[in-house]
């Protein structure tokens, strides 16, 4: 995979709970163009080669260029921060777009962003497929990717990001599938945020996934349709298989969750853990502790934030150990012995006390 194009695939692995399903994004491939961490404890700016409205006048041409290239047809609308393509049909756009405008302000009140400051050149854009074909072939033809067994990615060009996904019509219950794509959607937007905020830099994949998880499941809650947030079953079916893992003393240590490198989309443990870690961890202090955590860990050292051997792969470990200690004032095996124990204590009304309500 050209990792100048498509940095992040996703694999999804459909858990079916009751009547209602579960898509768990996995990730393919993570590798990212390595650039230099920017000094001083100053966010990095965006390398703008053009205006806003030139950036703006190449993401408003794309149907065009779609239809002559590839011959397909796009509907597109437009919000204050979001360029949404495709062909599913208006009324699912338009509800698309409150739930990205959503997660838009969920995360700029998280991290802290000043009113007009921007991620992205341009706007974010979305390309969202009724048709699984027609995802496929836009990959191919658009981002040169075969995306055959993905179910849904982000990619950039520059200081352009968009996301590609498309319904999923094995769902014969309407309201889940859209649940899903819901889900799915805000999860890679999730993604997206994390990757360009503050520098190039890749932060660990349990802190990618939780949040993503996380801020799916929080956005949809906080701005999505009752109907729909009825049927996202993520938080229960994570706090059941949690409580009895934890029961079973199972359930993976700390340790081998902050030093995993990939999340397969099987890897249930995995996302329900690096999710129940990321909920704690963004309701201390508001949030502010968290922030602190995800800012030491785009500013780490170029030398291990993309480790060349086993030596700099530890000296990663460390520094990701250290920062958590200094930003929750625990160390992660203090956190663990906690988390266990609060799960424990929580037993048959874990799911009701979940954070970050």
């Amino acid at each position: 995979m050209d990792d100048s194009r498509v940095l992040l695939a996703r694999l999804f692995l459909s858990v079916l709970l009751a009547s209602a399903a579960l898509a768990t994004p996995g990730l393919c491939g993570n590798a990212v163009t390595a650039v230099q961490p920017r000094q001083g404890g100053q966010r990095q700016s965006l390398d703008l080669t053009k205006t806003l409205a030139e950036y703006l006048k190449i993401q408003r041409e794309h149907p065009k260029k779609i239809k002559e290239k590839l011959g397909l047809d796009c509907n597109t609308l437009e919000t204050q921060n979001f360029i949404i393509h495709g062909s599913i049909d208006q009324q699912l756009m338009k509800e698309t777009s409150v739930l990205c405008e959503g997660l838009h302000s969920e995360f700029k009140r998280i991290f802290k962003y000043k009113k007009k400051e921007k991620l992205y050149a341009g706007k974010l854009e979305l390309f969202l497929w009724q048709d699984r074909g027609e995802f496929i072939k836009f990959a191919a033809g658009f981002d040169g990717y075969d995306a055959t067994h993905a179910g849904g990615y982000f990619t950039s060009r520059g200081p352009l990001a968009h996301v590609n996904m498309y319904w999923d019509t094995r769902f014969t219950d309407k309201l889940a599938g859209k649940a899903r794509f819901f889900e799915v959607t805000i999860h890679e937007l999730t993604h997206a945020h994390l990757r360009f905020y503050r520098s190039h830099n890749r932060i660990r994949v349990w802190v990618h996934e939780g949040f993503a998880n996380l801020m799916a499941w929080y956005v949809i809650r906080r701005y999505g349709d009752r109907k729909i947030r009825d049927r996202v079953k993520t938080k229960d079916y994570f706090a059941n298989y949690l409580r009895r893992q934890a029961e079973q003393g199972k359930l993976r240590s700390m340790k081998d969750l902050m030093r995993q490198r990939t999340m397969p989309g099987n890897d249930i443990e995995g996302y329900a853990l690096a999710w129940i870690v990321a909920a704690n961890l963004v309701n201390m202090d508001n949030g502010m502790r968290f922030l602190k955590f995800v800012k030491a860990m785009k500013d780490e050292p170029a030398e291990t934030a993309r480790p060349t051997s086993q030596e700099l792969l530890e000296k990663s470990f460390s520094y990701q150990d250290w920062k958590f200690k200094e930003c929750f004032g625990v160390t992660p095996q203090q956190f663990e012995r906690w988390l266990l124990n609060w799960i424990v204590k929580n037993k048959s009304t874990f799911h009701k006390a979940f954070p970050f309500q």
